[in-house]
């Protein structure tokens, strides 16, 4: 049997109770002005718990669920040919993933949570059901998709032209962007040096070497996984490419 984290059994218990109409994360199902609409997209959600490194959705499995972050944090990787692991973007509540396989077979990326975390899942004939008949969901379901195109297409380029410091002066500010800080300062989100490296576009043998010269020099401090950024301006300035 497994056994749950007292903060997940309590998250679990709001989870089974609290409904998509009262739920406080703005995720893209709560675009929908309808109330009936919502009442039946909350009939057919099914929220699950996921351990930490547990994959919720398996890059090439069949794409049958559309998901969005409850609670918790998520990575989204492309594995390449040749097994190279690449983490495209990151996602914090309410922000939707799976969605990259709603008009395929399958699923193009693999979704893992990065901590504990609580997943609502919608069947992908629901929600496409729910597009059809919902021009204000369609709609900014569009423009939410033509934006990370926008944005993946932009680093992508960026990484291609910066050196292994600029991508991890990049890297830092957009976690902090994303995850924001703890209350003690540190990045609101906790990586590997391997998960650095992986949505850095580097080694995690740079990553060391880069991280603990950006703590030499007082941008960065560093308590094993956990980092405190200390001068952000100066970081903005070695991201530049």
């Amino acid at each position: 049997m497994k056994v749950y984290p007292p903060e997940m059994i309590a998250q679990k218990e709001v989870a089974g109770t609290v409904s998509c109409l009262r739920c406080r994360n703005k995720c893209l199902v709560r675009e929908i002005s309808d109330d009936e609409q919502l009442r039946k997209m909350d009939a057919s959600r099914r929220t699950e718990f996921f351990s930490k490194g547990q994959a919720v959705f398996t890059q090439g499995d069949p794409s049958s669920q559309i998901y969005f972050i409850l609670s918790g944090k998520a990575k989204v990787i492309k594995v390449s040919n040749e097994g190279r692991h690449t983490i495209l973007r990151f996602s914090a509540p309410g922000d939707i993933f799976g969605h990259r396989g709603i008009y395929g077979e399958s699923y193009p990326v693999s979704g893992i949570v990065l901590e504990d975390s609580m997943v609502c899942g919608f069947k992908r004939e629901d929600f496409m059901r729910l597009l059809m008949n919902n021009f204000q969901l369609s709609h900014t379901l569009l423009l939410f998709m033509a934006n990370e195109l926008k944005d993946s297409e932009e680093r992508e380029m960026n990484l291609a032209q910066m050196r292994v410091p600029e991508k991890m002066a990049q890297a830092l500010l957009q976690l902090r962007k994303k995850f924001g800080v703890d209350p003690t300062g540190h990045l609101g989100a906790m990586l590997s040096r391997t998960e650095w490296a992986e949505y850095a576009a580097t080694t995690k043998e740079q990553v060391s070497k880069v991280l603990s010269d950006f703590q030499k020099d007082g941008l960065i401090e560093l308590s094993g996984k956990k980092i405190r950024i200390m001068n952000p301006e100066e970081l903005v300035a070695r991201s530049s490419v």
